[in-house]
């Protein structure tokens, strides 16, 4: 994959990532029930998920990863800790 001019590239795993590629991810809706896009490619870089316990934390979560996963630009890997 050659960089295009005014492009960003950067290597990351050992794969090369263009900065102009996004990665669109929707985190609800707005007041007229149009879904509100966040691109993490570029504007999420560090995600915080707060509330009460069961409020859907964990189920937010595995909703966000899902529909990055389902991208073809984007690798979901777990690991536990523990083992």
């Amino acid at each position: 994959m050659g960089a295009r001019k005014g492009s960003s590239v950067r290597q990351k795993h050992g794969r090369l990532i263009d900065q102009t590629d996004t990665i669109p991810i929707a985190i609800g809706w707005n007041e007229l029930a149009q879904p509100v896009l966040v691109d993490i490619a570029k504007d999420a870089a560090h995600w915080l998920i707060q509330g009460k316990t069961r409020s859907g934390k964990s189920q937010c979560t595995y909703n966000l990863l899902a529909q990055a996963g389902s991208n073809p630009a984007v690798r979901v890997v777990g690991v536990d800790p523990t083992s």
